[in-house]
C-alpha cells in the first residue's frame, strides 16, 4: 500500500492541470511582452539631432527680430529634421514664422498644445542645418522662448532662449 500527501489547499491533482497550464502560459507570454518592448523601443530611436537656438537678449514689444537655430548631427548616419515644435502658450509671447527654409505645405499643424512646423530635412553626417525664424515680441517682461527640434521618430533637443521684452519706446 502506498500512501501519497494530499494536495495543497484541497486542490485534485486532476482540477490542478489547467491552472499549471495556465501559468505556464502566463510566463511564456510576460517574457515574450518584455522581448517584444525592448526590441520595439530599439527600433524607434534615432540618433538624436543637436540644436542651439540664438536669439537676442532684449527686444520692445511689437519688435521683429530673427531667431536661429542651429541644428548639427553628430553622428555617423544621416538624420532628418522632422519638425521643429512650439508650444501653444508660447505663442501668447510671441509670433512665429519660418523664413529659411520653408517649412513644408501644410505647415504648421496646431494640435496637443504645441504648433508644428514640418521641415523633413535630412541633416548628412558631421553636418548642420540652419533654421531662420521671422519673431515679434507680443508682451512684455521676461520671456522664456522654448523649441524642440525633432527628428522622424519624434526624438527632441530642446533649445531655450531668456528674452527680456520691454514696452515699446
Amino acid at each position: 500500500m502506498t500512501t501519497s500527501l494530499p494536495p495543497p489547499f484541497g486542490v485534485t491533482p486532476r482540477a490542478a492541470r489547467p491552472w499549471g497550464f495556465f501559468a505556464a502560459g502566463f510566463g511564456a507570454g510576460a517574457t515574450s511582452a518584455v522581448v517584444a518592448a525592448v526590441l520595439f523601443a530599439a527600433q524607434c530611436t534615432a540618433p538624436q539631432l543637436s540644436a542651439r537656438l540664438e536669439a537676442p537678449e532684449s527686444v520692445s514689444i511689437g519688435q521683429e527680430f530673427e531667431l536661429r537655430i542651429r541644428v548639427h548631427n553628430p553622428h555617423a548616419e544621416a538624420v532628418e529634421l522632422d519638425s521643429v515644435d512650439a508650444p501653444m502658450v508660447l505663442l501668447d509671447s510671441f509670433d512665429l514664422e519660418p523664413i529659411e527654409p520653408l517649412p513644408q505645405d501644410g505647415s504648421p499643424v496646431d494640435g496637443l498644445g504645441t504648433r508644428t512646423w514640418w521641415f523633413e530635412q535630412r541633416v548628412e553626417p558631421g553636418d548642420e542645418l540652419r533654421i531662420a525664424f521671422r519673431a515679434k515680441a507680443l508682451r512684455a517682461g521676461t520671456q522664456q522662448l522654448g523649441l524642440d527640434v525633432c527628428n522622424e521618430l519624434q526624438d527632441c533637443d530642446a533649445v531655450l532662449a531668456s528674452i527680456q521684452v520691454t514696452e515699446a519706446p
